[in-house]
C-alpha cells in the first residue's frame, strides 16, 4: 500500500521538544470511498514507522505553533503529489542507534488539521449518557467524543478537564445533526494501532477535500496578476512642482514586491526596473529567487538527498537495486570476469545466505508442484476407475435380477397366487362394508321415525318422576347430604412447617423443626403409619392435632375418622362417609387394633389393599406395646412408617392447651405436600457410604433389608434433606428407625438379633427401637 496520491490519517508527536522536532506515523489510508488501515508502517518507514517532519519554507515562523495546535491526529494530504519522491524523501541524518531514528522526512505543507467532526473518539461507558457527564479514568484524544453504551452511540460531546483532572463532557450543539445512532453519518469505526476506537466521518472527509495545502494556496496567490503601476499624466500646473509629486505604491498583499515609490515622470522602462525585486537594477534573478534556491539546496543537502543536478528542480531518487543490477550486468557481459564475480558473491555470507534462501524456497516449491501434479494424476485415475465401476454396476445389477427371477421362479409364482387370493378377500370385505353401511343408514332412518315427539315426552315424564322420588326420600330422611368440599391452600415448605408447629403449640404440644418435618414427610410418603408408644404418650392427641394442622378435621369435610371399631373404616369408605380423593389428605385412625385378632386382621387388609381407594387416604394405626398386645407381623411393618412416641421428660417444654378452641383452617393441597416432599435430591456421599456398609453387614447376618424398605428409606432421606437441621447421618437414623429396622426385628432369627446392636451402635434412634417393647412375632 502506497501513500503518494492519497489522503492519510496519521498520529503526530513531538519527539524532541528542545529542538521542536516533530514526526508522524500513518495509521489509515483513504482512497475515494475506501478506508484501510496502514499496517506496513514499520516496513515502509524504518525503524519505528515514523517520518521526520521538516518545515516548509513558507511556514518557518509558524511551524512549531501549527504542529502544537494539530493535536494527536493529523492528515497527510498527498493527493496532488502522486510521485514517489515529491514530498517524502530519504533522511540524510538517519541513524538507527543515534538521535534520529526516522529514515524518511516529509514536508510540513502537506500536513493538515482534520476538519471538524472528521475524527471522533468512541469511548465505552457503563451507563446510558445524558447531556452532561464526567469520567476520571480516560483522557480523550480528539476534540469531540462519542460515548457507546450497549452497542449504541451518543453524542458528540465536547470535553474539558477541571482542576481535579476529571474529564467533563457536554453535548456539542454544533454537531448534533451528526449523531446519535439513528442519525449517525456514513462512516466507519475502526480501532487504531494505539488502542483508540475512532469513528471516521465520510461527509467530513469529503469536506476535507476542499481544503488546500499552504503551499498550493501560496502559489495561487503568487500567480495572481500584479496590477500595473498607475502613471499620472503631467499638467501644466504640475510641471513646476515635480518634487511635490506623490509616490505611487503597489498593493500591500504582494509581500515579495518592492514598496519603493514609482514616479510618473520617469519612463516605462525605468518604472519596470524599479518595480522588480533585487539589489541590482539589471534584469537578473531577484533576491527572492536567490534565497529560495539557497534554502532548497541546504535542505536537500542536510535532510533529503545528495546535491541534485539542479537545486531548483525535483531531485531524481537513485535506486540501489537498479544500480547494483547495472553493475552486475556489465560484469556478466565480460566472460573472463564471470567466474570471479560468482566466487566473490559466494564468499559474501549475507549474499550467500540470501541466495540459499531464495533457491531453497524455489526447490521446495518445485517439489510441492511435482507432488501436486502426482496427486492430480492419481485423482484423474481414480475418477476413471469410479466411472468404470458405475457402468459395470448397472450391468451386474441386471444380471443379478435375472438370476434371482430364475432361481426363485416358484416362490414368485406362489406369492403371486397368494396376492390374488388376498385381493379377492379384500373385495369381499369391501362388499360386506357396503352392505353394513346400507343397513346402518336404514336403521338410522327407522330410529328417527321412532324417536320423535313421543320419545321426548316419555323422557320428560321419566325425569320428573325421578326428581319426585328424590324429593320424597329427602323428606323421609333417606337422602344423603353431600360432604362440603374443602378450600385448599398451597403454602411454601417454610410456611407449612411453621403453621403446623404453631397449631401444635396452641394445643400445648411443643415440637421442634425436625420432628415436625419427620411427621409431615411420613404422612406424605406413606399410605400407612404405625403409632407406637406406652400408655399416655399421646397417640390419640397426635392424630387429632395432625389432622387439624393440615385442615381436614372439620366434620363437614368427612375426611377424618377416629375409631376403635374394626369394621367402621371399611364401611365408611364404601358408603362415602369417609371421602377419599386426590385433592387433599383423608385420615382414618384405628386405636389399638392389636388388642383383638379381628381388628388387627382388618388393619392389615386395609394396609395391603390401599390401591383400591383414592390416593389421599392415610391409615394411622395405634398399636399397644408388648406383652399386653398381640404381635404385629413383619408384612405390616414393611408397608408403613412406625413412629415411636415416648413419655416427655421433665425438661421438655409444657403448658396447658389454649382456652379458646382450635379453629378449622383451610386444607393443604395434596399436590403441594407431594411437591414439597418430592424425593428429587441427591444424597450426600457419607449417607450413601453408610447405607452401603449397612447393607453389607446385614447380608453377612443373613437377613438383608427388603427392597421396599430400602426404596422408602432412600426416598425419605432425599425428601427431608433440604428441611431438617440435623446432620445427614441423623436423617438416615430417622429413616431406618421408622422403616427398615422394625421389619428386621420382626423377621430376624435369634442369633442375628444378638449381633444387631453392633450394626446400629452409632445410631441413637435405632438403638432405642431395639430396646423398645414393640409388639413383634414370636422368635423361632
Amino acid at each position: 500500500m502506497k501513500l503518494p496520491g492519497r489522503l492519510s490519517i496519521a498520529c503526530i508527536e513531538e519527539d524532541n521538544p528542545l529542538k521542536s522536532y516533530f514526526r508522524i506515523k500513518p495509521l489509515v489510508v483513504t482512497e475515494q470511498d475506501r478506508i484501510e488501515l496502514f499496517r506496513e508502517a514499520k516496513e515502509t518507514f524504518p525503524t519505528e514507522g515514523y517520518m521526520r517532519v521538516v518545515p516548509d519554507k513558507n511556514e518557518m515562523s509558524v511551524f512549531k505553533a501549527r504542529m502544537h495546535d494539530m493535536g494527536r491526529y493529523c492528515l497527510l494530504d498527498l493527493r496532488k503529489y502522486p510521485g514517489e519522491n515529491e514530498k517524502i524523501r530519504i533522511n540524510k541524518n538517519y541513524d538507527n542507534n543515534g538521535q534520529d531514528t526516522n529514515a524518511f522526512i516529509v514536508y510540513s505543507d502537506v500536513i493538515l488539521s482534520p476538519a471538524q467532526g472528521l475524527l471522533t473518539q468512541v469511548i465505552d461507558v457503563d451507563e446510558e449518557p445524558g447531556s452532561e457527564l464526567s469520567l476520571s479514568e480516560v483522557l480523550p484524544v480528539t476534540p469531540f467524543v462519542a460515548l457507546r453504551f450497549q452497542g449504541k452511540c451518543f453524542g458528540p460531546y465536547k470535553w474539558t478537564q477541571d482542576e481535579n483532572g476529571t474529564v467533563l463532557f457536554s453535548c456539542a450543539d454544533a454537531l448534533k445533526a451528526l449523531w446519535p445512532e439513528a442519525n449517525r453519518p456514513a462512516g466507519i469505526c475502526i480501532s487504531l494501532e494505539d488502542g483508540v476506537n475512532v469513528f471516521i466521518n465520510i461527509s467530513s472527509l469529503e469536506a476535507q477535500e476542499t481544503a488546500l495545502p499552504a503551499e498550493t494556496a501560496g502559489e495561487e496567490k503568487k500567480n495572481e496578476t500584479i496590477p500595473e503601476p498607475i502613471i499620472q499624466e503631467k499638467t501644466e500646473t504640475e510641471t513646476g512642482k515635480e518634487e511635490q509629486q506623490e509616490d505611487l505604491e503597489l498593493p500591500s498583499e504582494y509581500p515579495y514586491t518592492s514598496h519603493r515609490a514609482i514616479n510618473a515622470r520617469i519612463t516605462m522602462r525605468e518604472q519596470a526596473l524599479l518595480a522588480q525585486m533585487g539589489i541590482s537594477p539589471k534584469r537578473c534573478r531577484s533576491l527572492y529567487q536567490i534565497v529560495d534556491e539557497k534554502w532548497r539546496k541546504s535542505r536537500i543537502d542536510q535532510l533529503g538527498h545528495p546535491v541534485p543536478l539542479s537545486a531548483m528542480g525535483s531531485p531524481a531518487a537513485d535506486d540501489p537495486i537498479e544500480n547494483a543490477m547495472t553493475s552486475i550486468r556489465a560484469v556478466l557481459a565480460m566472460p573472463e570476469a564471470r567466474t570471479s564475480l560468482i566466487e566473490e558473491m559466494r564468499r559474501n555470507e549475507v549474499l550467500n545466505e540470501a541466495l540459499e534462501t531464495v533457491y531453497g524456497t524455489r526447490r521446495a516449491k518445485t517439489g510441492d508442484d511435482e507432488q501436486a501434479t502426482a496427486l492430480e494424476a492419481e485423482k484423474l485415475r481414480l475418477s476413471g476407475e469410479i466411472e468404470a465401476l458405475k457402468s459395470r454396476r448397472e450391468a451386474e445389477r441386471r444380471m443379478i435380477m435375472e438370476e434371482l427371477r430364475t432361481q426363485y421362479a416358484a416362490e414368485f409364482s406362489r406369492l403371486e397366487a397368494k396376492k390374488k387370493s388376498l385381493d379377492k378377500d379384500i373385495e369381499k370385505l369391501r362388499n360386506t362394508v357396503d352392505e353394513a353401511r346400507s343397513a346402518a343408514s336404514v336403521a338410522v332412518k327407522e330410529m328417527n321415525e321412532v324417536t320423535g315427539e313421543e320419545m321426548d315426552k316419555k323422557l320428560r315424564e321419566h325425569i320428573i318422576s325421578s326428581r319426585v322420588n328424590d324429593l320424597l326420600k329427602g323428606i323421609n330422611g333417606e337422602m344423603k347430604v353431600m360432604p362440603a368440599r374443602p378450600a385448599t391452600v398451597s403454602p411454601s415448605a417454610a410456611e407449612l412447617i411453621s403453621d403446623v408447629r404453631s397449631y401444635f403449640e396452641r394445643a400445648g404440644n411443643f415440637m421442634d423443626n425436625d420432628t415436625t418435618v419427620n411427621l409431615l414427610a411420613c404422612l406424605t410418603l406413606s399410605r400407612g403409619i404405625l403409632l407406637s408408644g406406652p400408655v399416655g404418650s399421646g397417640k390419640r392427641d397426635l392424630v387429632r392435632l395432625l389432622a387439624g394442622s393440615i385442615g381436614v378435621l372439620n366434620p363437614e369435610y368427612r375426611r377424618f375418622m377416629l375409631t376403635s371399631d374394626e369394621n367402621a373404616v371399611r364401611r365408611a369408605v364404601e358408603e362415602g362417609n369417609l371421602v377419599s380423593d386426590d385433592d387433599t389428605i383423608s385420615i382414618a385412625a384405628l386405636i389399638n387394633p392389636n388388642g383383638n385378632p379381628n381388628a388387627l386382621q382388618i388393619a392389615s387388609s386395609l394396609l395391603y389393599n390401599m390401591q383400591n381407594v383414592g390416593s389421599g387416604l392415610r391409615i394411622i394405626v395405634s398399636i399397644a406395646d408388648a406383652p399386653d398386645a398381640l404381635p404385629v407381623s413383619s408384612a405390616i411393618y414393611d408397608r408403613a412408617f412406625m413412629i415411636r412416641l415416648g413419655n416427655r421428660g421433665a425438661d421438655a417444654p409444657w403448658r396447658p392447651a389454649a382456652a379458646r378452641p382450635l379453629v378449622f383452617g383451610q386444607a393443604v393441597s395434596l399436590k403441594t405436600l407431594k411437591d414439597i416432599f418430592a424425593p428429587v435430591n441427591d444424597l450426600p456421599a457419607e449417607m450413601e457410604m453408610r447405607m452401603t456398609a449397612l447393607r453389607e453387614q446385614l447380608d453377612k447376618l443373613g437377613t438383608p433389608i427388603t427392597r421396599r424398605s430400602l426404596d422408602a428409606t432412600w426416598n425419605y432421606c432425599s425428601a427431608v434433606l433440604p428441611y431438617m437441621q440435623c446432620s445427614p447421618l441423623d436423617i438416615l437414623d430417622y429413616a431406618l428407625s421408622q422403616r427398615g429396622l422394625p421389619t428386621l426385628l420382626a423377621c430376624m432369627p435369634p442369633e442375628s438379633l444378638m449381633k444387631l446392636p453392633d450394626v446400629f451402635k452409632d445410631m441413637k434412634r435405632c438403638m432405642k427401637i431395639i430396646d423398645a417393647p414393640i409388639p413383634l412375632p414370636a422368635l423361632y
